[in-house]
């Protein structure tokens, strides 16, 4: 079922303020160089239009409700985290606290990993071409390495037959 475009509607977000000092005396702007991932995925994404991912949210600017991520923050975390080779929320959660390029992303503020999956799940169809889009262009420009291989961890039942068992003894005579 989707979701019914509202007219006027402005999605309330949680602030990102990553000038914000705070008493670790940590510099977000500062965490990660110019040129880093983190920053060209937040950058590319940036330049997307993300209104198909707006019509989902219920939380208005001025009104109650607790303010959500921005779709921005979520799929840029996504791809950055791919790009390092990691496919599970819970590992990205993990590496929220001490991972320069998600600290500067997220602003130092965690997300957890039911809102990072339920966000990956519910966008799967949306996400899924932009993912790609996103780092066949940052690989042709040499910003990242796929070299690595990501596996879902998907269960497949095998089917082996009698023919198919041999005992070492007849491996070796070939």
């Amino acid at each position: 079922m989707e979701p019914t475009a509202k007219k006027d509607f402005q999605p309330k977000y949680i602030a990102l303020n990553r000038a914000q000092m705070e008493w670790v005396e940590l510099d977000l702007e500062n965490l990660v160089e110019a040129n880093h991932p983190a920053r060209t995925i937040w950058e590319l994404v940036g330049k997307l239009d993300l209104s198909s991912f707006e019509r989902f949210i219920l939380s208005e600017r001025d009104g109650c409700g607790r303010p959500c991520w921005p779709p921005q923050l979520l799929i840029s975390v996504w791809l950055y985290a791919y790009s390092m080779g990691v496919a599970s929320a819970r590992a990205i959660e993990r590496m929220m606290p001490y991972e320069p390029g998600l600290r500067w992303l997220s602003a130092n503020q965690e997300v957890n990993h039911h809102t990072l999956s339920d966000f990956r799940i519910q966008h799967w169809k949306a996400l899924k071409g932009l993912f790609a889009q996103v780092l066949s262009v940052m690989e042709q420009e040499g910003l990242l390495d796929l070299s690595t291989l990501l596996q879902d961890g998907t269960k497949i039942q095998a089917v082996a037959g009698k023919q198919s068992m041999h005992r070492e003894r007849r491996c070796r005579r070939g």
